[in-house]
């Protein structure tokens, strides 16, 4: 499969010069054999615990439609995990002034905004290899008349709703002698091996981070050729004082959560997104062996935090497109997306731009309890944006949840086709990692 070529390339970088032999993907159709994937495939599954600590799913947002105005759309209700651990299900909703169009290969620079503008709307951004347009619309225009619109054009190779993105919710107080996950994943066995590398960079797309969290400030990541606070684009990439990453809701370089002490989406609890960005982040990379807090599954990896999702409600696809992007172009080997919405291709284009740069994607399964068949309706995004053939490709590699048991989380979605869109499992229940801290929340 391609995506074991792909990991073996980054296997030296991510897990340092040891051992790679272990690190192929694996598809776990009805959960036969949970405790098997774990023995055969403990670095592979290492690696995915950056994208399973956090599942999300696609929902409606009360409080990011303040900002954007949404509206229902066609797909399958989606399941979240709300803070006690009961399911709250969101009926699928997009953005209701903008769309995401991809563009063919033949199509100019110049022909892009000409093109957007004939379609009836406005030119937004256009993606760095020039395959997607984000393209903003008359506030009241019928979403369907507008993507007919643009899909008539032959320029056109596709045109499709900008949906939200929401995450699941996993508050849990931070502890190292709580964090299960190590010893089911063999971490201990692992960092006997190695415990990373500082050279190796993930891209967390997620809701902010804690900037002066202790186990957190000293792993992020640094943009070098950027000067700090001098409101200057010093490394002319389209980003002012981007020094840590990107908050691509307020295009700023602001990527600390803004708790606002208000239940912005009505599911009964008040800034429950807050945490998810500093909490996947710690999984992932938290400062390990200082005597503080928990440990990361990568002692010494740099965290590129990419916001796309308030303090309350959902993010949008094309936010997450965009973040992508930048991951790629500022040198992220890794890129997490744990996030889920009904398929879209949307993001067909920046999997394929960060498997073509060498750049992995990891994605969430989801969390519906919810089965993948060779059936496209069934598919979800990213995880089954495996690349322009699904059956062949495997350009994203997709992440399951487990329990404390070693056994399918209740909630996570599993892979029954023959596309292999799940590759490994791990730990997603009860995880304990970094919380956001601040006075105020």
């Amino acid at each position: 499969m391609m995506l074991s070529k792909l990991m073996a390339k980054l296997a030296p970088a991510v897990f340092g010069q040891g051992p790679t032999v272990l690190l192929h993907p694996v598809q776990v159709p009805k959960w036969e054999g949970a405790r098997a994937v774990r023995k055969q495939m403990w670095c592979a599954v290492l690696l995915s615990l950056i994208a399973v600590c956090g599942l999300m799913v696609l929902t409606t947002s009360a409080g990011y439609a303040k900002v954007l105005p949404t509206v229902p759309v066609p797909g399958r209700p989606y399941t979240t995990v709300g803070p006690h651990g009961q399911p709250v299900v969101y009926p699928p909703r997009a953005v209701a002034n903008r769309i995401i169009v991809g563009l063919r290969p033949t199509v100019g620079p110049q022909q892009v905004r000409p093109l957007a503008e004939r379609g009836g709307g406005e030119l937004l951004s256009l993606s760095p290899d020039g395959a997607i347009m984000i393209v903003g619309l008359a506030d009241g225009t019928d979403l369907e008349d507008a993507i007919a619109a643009y899909q008539s054009q032959p320029e056109v190779a596709f045109a499709t709703y900008d949906r939200l993105i929401y995450p699941a919710l996993i508050p849990n107080d931070p502890d190292l002698s709580l964090q299960y996950h190590h010893s089911l994943c063999d971490s201990m066995d692992a960092w006997n091996v190695t415990t990373g590398s500082a050279s190796v960079t993930i891209a967390v797309v997620d809701s902010g981070i804690d900037l002066d969290h202790p186990d957190l400030s000293a792993k992020l990541w640094i943009n070098s050729d950027e000067i700090a606070d001098n409101g200057i684009d010093d490394d002319e990439n389209g980003y002012i004082d981007d020094v840590n990453g990107w908050d691509f809701i307020n295009s700023s370089n602001d990527i600390e959560p803004e708790p606002n002490e208000v239940d912005d989406d009505g599911n009964g609890f008040v800034d429950d997104v807050v945490n998810h960005g500093t909490f996947v982040s710690g999984l992932a990379a938290a400062l390990t062996n200082n005597a503080y807090g928990v440990a990361g599954v990568d002692w010494h990896a740099r965290i590129m935090m990419l916001q796309v999702l308030p303090d309350d409600g959902g993010g949008t696809v094309s936010d997450a497109v965009q973040a992508m992007y930048y991951a790629v172009d500022n040198g992220a080997d890794v890129i997490n997306m744990s996030l889920i919405a009904n398929y879209t291709v949307a993001f067909n284009p920046p999997v394929n731009y960060a498997y073509l740069n060498g750049v992995l994607v990891v994605a969430a399964a989801g969390n519906e309890d919810w089965e993948f068949t060779d059936d496209p309706g069934t598919w979800s995004s990213p995880v089954c944006n495996d690349g322009p053939n699904p059956y062949v490709d495997n350009y994203v590699l997709g992440v399951a949840a487990t329990d404390q048991n070693d056994e399918r989380a209740s909630f996570s979605n599993y892979d029954g086709s023959s596309a292999n869109f799940v590759d490994v499992c791990a730990p997603g229940v009860d995880d304990y990692s970094t919380l956001y801290q601040n006075d105020s929340f």
